[in-house]
């Protein structure tokens, strides 16, 4: 009997989640998805039974929490992979509040199976609540201080000195990140979430009325310390706590660039990120795919966790012949309780992600350089993800 996995998502335009079902079909999973109607992952061909909601100007009605609700009852999946932050948030919201209900008590539960640990729901969603808790587990951090006026915020970036990072504790995909060289750059940054007139105002106020808007209602600011050297990040698959696999990937380039994701990235040997994955894993009981982005310094060699994506990243489906594992194929051993141990094993790639780099440079000389993971076998979302040309 195939195991049954549902991917929920409300974000329409994103690349990673509409990636994943290929690699999902790869370890043989019974593919569901909850998606908007015409989004990415809707495209896919990988996915075996689809389910589509309508959007209003990108926004998903809140009427889509009964529907996942009903989908997930019939299906009753072994586990449910998140495409972005707000479906995680309704899951959980979903999870605390069923697990209160005696007769619903057991969906309640279920659904946790897909979560981390309760009292750990607010952390992986919040940047700065993140890094303060795996601080005290040991994981090497950057510093990272809350602030609420611009005038703090201006006197933590003289303390630490610019540059400075100025992050939004509950943006995503990239976004609510900002690299501050001077005083003028931290004041844009520090304002540049605050609606600017009164029809942005009302615009937020009816989408948090009547659609799905959780992660727009807090967003705090903290500041935190520079770290020049490369960025990477460590996708992973667990269960029930139990690191099932993970790879060490640097980003040779983002787009866009920065703080953007990566258009191409290496595999790098780094057994000491692959042991704080694990800590990560156990501390959270983590359920599912993630990734640990980090830095490493330039100059001391020294990597620090600079945030979590709780979540699916676009790397989760690339095959095991080009980043060293199969974290799909891993997932399913997990569900299923084979004792497979994970062994990791360094294999020297670099690799081409479609369609970022495309989208950055159609002439790059990466396109035709090295392994491009363009999804030749789904003609459809190539159709759909391909930049249209000039």
């Amino acid at each position: 009997m195939q195991n049954k996995i549902l991917i929920f998502s409300i974000n329409k335009y994103w690349n990673g989640i509409s990636r994943l079902p290929s690699g999902l079909k790869r370890a043989d999973f019974d593919v569901y998805a909850l998606c908007p109607k015409n989004s990415y992952l809707s495209q896919t061909k990988y996915v075996d039974h689809l389910s589509t909601f309508y959007t209003f100007m990108d926004s998903a009605p809140k009427t889509v929490i009964l529907r996942f609700l009903l989908l997930y009852i019939l299906v009753r999946p072994q586990i449910v992979m998140l495409g972005d932050e707000d479906a995680l948030q309704i899951l959980q919201e979903l999870s605390r509040f069923l697990s209160k209900i005696p007769f619903l008590k057991n969906i309640g539960i279920s659904m946790r199976n897909s979560l981390c640990k309760e009292e750990f729901d607010n952390t992986v969603l919040n940047k700065d609540l993140f890094l303060a808790t795996i601080k005290k587990w040991g994981i090497p951090t950057p510093a990272d201080i809350n602030v609420i006026t611009f005038d703090q915020a201006k006197k933590v970036a003289l303390d630490l000195k610019y540059p400075v990072v100025l992050k939004k504790s509950t943006s995503y995909g990239g976004s609510g990140v900002f690299i501050c060289k001077n005083e003028e750059d931290l004041n844009k940054a520090f304002h540049n979430h605050i609606p600017k007139n009164i029809k942005k105002r009302i615009k937020r106020f009816i989408k948090s009325q009547f659609f799905i808007d959780f992660l727009g209602s807090e967003n705090r600011t903290s500041i935190q310390q520079f770290i020049k050297g490369a960025p990477g990040i460590a996708p992973f698959a667990a269960k029930d706590g139990k690191l099932l696999a993970t790879t060490v990937l640097e980003k040779v380039i983002a787009f866009p660039p920065v703080t953007g994701p990566a258009s191409v990235i290496k595999t790098i040997e780094r057994p000491d990120v692959i042991e704080h994955v694990k800590t990560l894993v156990e501390n959270l009981g983590y359920n599912g795919f993630g990734g640990m982005e980090f830095i490493v310094d330039q100059e001391s060699k020294k990597f620090y966790v600079i945030e979590m994506n709780p979540r699916c990243t676009p790397l989760h489906h690339i095959d095991e012949k080009y980043i060293g594992v199969d974290l799909c194929l891993a997932l399913k051993n997990g569900i299923e309780k084979n004792s497979v141990p994970f062994t990791w094993k360094f294999i020297p790639h670099t690799i081409t992600l479609f369609p970022n780099e495309v989208r950055r440079d159609p002439n790059s000389s990466y396109l035709t350089a090295n392994y491009h993971d363009l999804p030749v076998n789904d003609p459809n979302l190539t159709k759909i993800l391909m930049p249209t040309k000039k």
